[in-house]
């Protein structure tokens, strides 16, 4: 349980985990389900994109809604154009769905974390406080770097096209 819900605090703060998903367009629809095209246990925290035919969608031509439903303010006039969605995801109740490439590179800021909230325990014999707040310093400094690596390589890979 600390390393889910370390990880998922990680992926939510972070925004380290994305993924695009693709679909294409159907005619006369204006409504595309997200939960459908990501991984299993998976959430989407945010939208980072949507692009139609590799164009670059503004972000005034489509909501997400509640239920993580893409939908575009008008209706698609054509089937079968490519339609992506760059999304920020976290875990929801498992942590095995994780790119294990993404797990890797941050294991030792999330191991940190997950020793942090163990030693917060009250009651249990490894409830130890003072030490815990080393392993605190160490999980928001991994925080700090992944969100730093994250958002340069972001901005070297916007590659789409704006409409």
């Amino acid at each position: 349980m600390a390393i889910r819900e370390t990880l998922r605090e990680f992926c939510r703060d972070t925004e380290v985990w994305t993924d695009t998903l693709s679909t294409t367009t159907v005619e006369d629809e204006d409504t595309y389900a997200l939960d459908d095209l990501i991984v299993e246990d998976a959430e989407v925290l945010r939208v980072t994109a949507v692009s139609d035919n590799e164009c670059l969608l503004d972000e005034s031509v489509y909501v997400i809604d509640r239920d993580h439903n893409l939908v575009l303010d008008t209706a698609s006039t054509t089937t079968g154009n490519a339609l992506e969605v760059g999304v920020v995801l976290v875990p929801q109740r498992m942590w095995d769905n994780v790119d294990m490439t993404l797990f890797e590179q941050f294991a030792d800021g999330i191991g940190s974390g997950a020793v942090y909230r163990l030693m917060m325990m009250e009651g249990t014999p490894w409830y130890r406080p003072t030490s815990a707040q080393t392993f605190l310093r160490r999980y928001h400094s991994a925080k700090s770097d992944a969100r730093i690596d994250h958002m340069t390589a972001r901005k070297k890979t916007m590659g789409m096209r704006p409409v």
